[in-house]
């Protein structure tokens, strides 16, 4: 791992070097431990670690940029080199921004010092006692068991310094019987608060009751989505809805309509790196102050989040939303979460009267971004809910849906929240929910 006091030597070097170019330097490092197994056995085990720095020089209106992973002087002077050659014969970009001055940060830590320190040895144990129970049960447990920490710094020549680290750890399994799966997942930045016995029986309760599923036709059902699920959706919003990008190109669903009511009234969504279920960053990867930024409010929308190119463009302030420049994407929300509502899974089964209860999705993609229209499949426990109880297990399906209507459909959401990962990756805080009309577009043969 290299601290900031490393850092901060590495970056002064590379600004004398620069010698009065314009520069930044951005950190990227990272140690992970990941552990696989499969029929109930550990198959893999790496351990990983690597730091890379990348340079990038601004010229005028050009910009040029090179990375090393490698930190003697001379390999700097190469890549600084390399980024000033860039710069130099790239076009103008009228829109391109001077680096910013030195900010101020909130301060903010996930780092657990306990989480890197844990040994290959401790991970297997707790695993094999965890598959114990599918062993017993002629059942299959695979999946993984993750641990490690990242770290980020940016630092500039207009004096501008940031850095900051936080650690995670995730146990993911999937418990396979001969006609059904069931599937847990859990990341906390604490290792010790992640439990993979726990996880395994829950995923184990879940194949074992999926089994024997029945097939349903496709149609709208009211839906009961564990957080896993609600997440799935909530990425979508994140990469096509809540972005100044998509906004002002007029592809959000929000386009337009800031301050007006476009979700249902029990919907509250924010980006909140602060929340203390979430994992990230205090700046982002222009430097800037990353804020709390409530972006719908009682299915009202409020704001979307913006870099310093939207911001100036629309004459609003930059919310500390941006990604590694240059890119295509624009500003991105990275930490969402999606306020409790007063309901448990029970109550929400309980006061359903035909549905299905969902544990999470998987391969979805997106059809329409305006409506975020997506399709994908259920996956690891499909249950047929019928007059407040949970009667029977269900083949899979296939959706197509619009996530604006499915969250305007909302009737209940969980009191309890959960860190949730959707398919194609991030970290969402959300709970359980419960939506009426979700439309199954068709059915599986499994």
């Amino acid at each position: 791992m290299m601290d900031p006091s490393r850092f901060r030597d590495i970056a002064k070097q590379v600004m004398a070097l620069a010698d009065g170019t314009a520069v930044e330097v951005l950190l990227a490092t990272q140690k992970e431990g990941l552990t696989r197994f499969g029929n109930n056995v550990v198959t893999q085990h790496i351990e990983t670690g690597n730091s890379e720095l990348v340079i990038r020089v601004l010229q005028g209106k050009r910009q040029g940029k090179a990375g090393c992973n490698q930190f003697d002087r001379a390999t700097l002077e190469r890549t600084v080199r390399k980024a000033v050659l860039l710069a130099s014969i790239q076009c103008d970009d009228s829109t391109l921004l001077p680096l910013p001055m030195s900010q101020e940060y909130r301060p903010l830590s996930h780092y657990v010092s306990d989480t890197p320190l844990v040994t290959p040895d401790e991970k297997i144990d707790l695993i094999r006692f965890a598959v114990g129970s599918c062993k017993k049960k002629k059942t299959s447990a695979a999946g993984i068991f993750s641990h490690g920490m990242q770290a980020v710094g940016l630092a500039n020549s207009n004096g501008l310094f940031a850095y900051n680290a936080y650690t995670s750890a995730g146990f993911s399994v999937t418990v396979m019987a001969k006609d059904s799966s069931g599937w847990a997942d859990a990341t906390d930045p604490d290792i010790h608060a992640v439990h993979p016995e726990q996880l395994t029986a829950v995923a184990l309760e879940k194949a074992l009751a999926g089994r024997n599923p029945k097939a349903l036709p496709p149609g709208q059902y009211d839906v009961i989505l564990e957080p896993a699920a609600v997440a799935e959706l909530l990425l979508f919003m994140a990469w096509d809805g809540f972005g100044a990008l998509p906004y002002m190109e007029g592809r959000s669903f929000v386009s337009g309509k800031l301050g007006q009511k476009v979700l249902n009234d029990r919907v509250t969504i924010t980006d909140d790196v602060y929340h203390p279920q979430t994992l990230g960053l205090n700046f982002d990867y222009e430097g800037m102050p990353r804020r709390c930024v409530v972006l719908v409010d009682h299915g009202v929308a409020k704001a979307v989040v913006h870099d310093r190119k939207t911001a100036k463009e629309t004459g609003a302030e930059s919310t500390g939303h941006a990604l590694p420049l240059p890119n295509t994407n624009g500003p991105m929300p990275l930490n969402l979460v999606l306020a409790a509502g007063g309901s448990s899974v029970d109550e929400m089964v309980a006061s359903t009267s035909r549905g299905l209860l969902i544990t999470h999705f998987h391969y979805t993609n997106i059809l329409d971004p305006v409506p975020l229209m997506i399709t994908g499949m259920t996956r690891d426990g499909v249950f047929l809910v019928e007059k407040g109880k949970v009667k029977q297990p269900v083949k899979n399906f296939r959706f197509t849906e619009s996530v604006v209507k499915a969250f305007n459909q909302i009737e209940a959401l969980g009191r309890e929240t959960a860190y949730a990962h959707a398919f194609w990756g991030g970290g969402i805080v959300c709970p359980a929910a419960k939506i009426r009309g979700f439309n199954f577009s068709s059915a599986t043969r499994f």
